[in-house]
């Protein structure tokens, strides 16, 4: 299974290969974070190089039938967020994975 590497461990990770405050990491992951869903919120896109951009893509209102009884359902559209990955981080991974 593929490990989940959580906020508190980039935290900590980020710590030890800085020698920065703890305090004064979190301010700064919290900070990018933050950074990145008002940007989102408001439409804009968040582009890093070397990493990959967030942005948010329009999903359409559809309808669908049931599976179980046949009957129309109509599912609202909606607005939600997408990261799309560099050329580079693609690499990255490839070239990790073969």
């Amino acid at each position: 299974m593929d490990k989940v590497i959580l906020k508190k461990d980039m935290i900590r990770r980020l710590q030890n290969e800085t020698g920065l405050k703890k305090l004064d990491i979190i301010n700064v992951v919290k900070g990018v974070f933050n950074i990145v869903e008002e940007a989102l919120a408001d439409g804009d896109s968040v582009h890093i190089t070397g990493f990959g951009t967030f942005k948010t893509a329009e999903r359409r209102p559809k309808t669908v039938k049931s599976v179980v009884n046949g009957e129309e359902i109509h599912i609202s559209g909606k607005v939600i967020p997408t990261f799309i990955a560099s050329r580079r981080l693609k690499q990255i991974v490839m070239r990790n994975k073969s």
